[in-house]
């Protein structure tokens, strides 16, 4: 059986560019979205780091709490009482208006935060499958909860990896604390490691070059085509030659 290599990552909300990095370097990009989401506290499905006066802040999607048990990230709610929309745009446009890109690259992101969904997993993956389309990204995308897959941990990766047809699993670069790789050599999987390198981009020149930021943040400095480079793959990278 020929290499087959499958990426797994929750689906963020506005993620940055080592989650695109991610993509463009898999055969098959698997969107966990069956896990179970925190019940007191977010995480990167509901929220993002942005240049806010010039410094990393966060911006939160809210979502519904009241709720008994604990829901799976498909299952979460959005909070839409909430004007959060409205006031990411207004937080966009005081803070990158004066972005090299802003004027062409403000209308795609306006309309990627407009999304009128309910869910938590719908709304970011109309957002995430709209820019990887933007950015040239071919890589098919799978949800794990139309997948039927149960496990725990480095199991369920596993798993995932052989139901979608892959032989090789691209880990981030922290997920040593998590990953047990005796557990997918003994079935049959194998692991390489994203190893990323955080590409340097012109930022606003009011402080240093902050890195980590949603990929909302290269694209009004880079444009759809900078940003799109900076996601080729090095020759030496895990999947540059798939």
């Amino acid at each position: 059986m020929s290499r087959r290599l499958v990426a797994i990552h929750q689906p963020n909300f506005f993620p940055w560019l080592g989650f695109f990095d991610k993509m463009a370097r898999a055969d098959v990009f698997v969107v966990l979205d069956h896990i179970q989401f925190p019940k007191s506290e977010g995480n990167w499905s509901n929220r993002v780091k942005l240049r806010v006066n010039a410094e990393a802040a966060w911006v939160t999607m809210p979502v519904a709490r009241d709720y008994d048990g604990f829901r799976r990230i498909d299952q979460m709610q959005i909070d839409n009482r909430m004007p959060w929309r409205r006031k990411l745009l207004q937080l966009l446009r005081t803070n990158y208006g004066r972005a090299q890109a802003f004027r062409d690259v403000f209308p795609l992101v306006e309309s990627w935060v407009e999304t009128p969904a309910d869910l938590l997993a719908d709304y970011n993956m109309h957002a995430i499958t709209a820019i990887a389309e933007q950015l040239g990204l071919a890589t098919p995308i799978v949800r794990s909860s139309t997948l039927d897959i149960s496990g725990g941990k480095s199991e369920l990766v596993a798993n995932l990896v052989k139901r979608v047809g892959g032989t090789t699993y691209l880990s981030g670069d922290g997920s040593g604390g998590y990953l047990d790789e005796s557990v997918l050599q003994a079935e049959g999987v194998t692991v390489e490691y994203q190893r990323y390198l955080h590409p340097v981009y012109p930022q606003r020149p009011d402080g240093a070059f902050i890195a980590g930021l949603s990929i909302i943040d290269a694209l009004f400095h880079a444009g759809v085509e900078g940003v799109a480079q900076l996601l080729m793959p090095r020759p030496d990278a895990p999947g540059a030659a798939t």
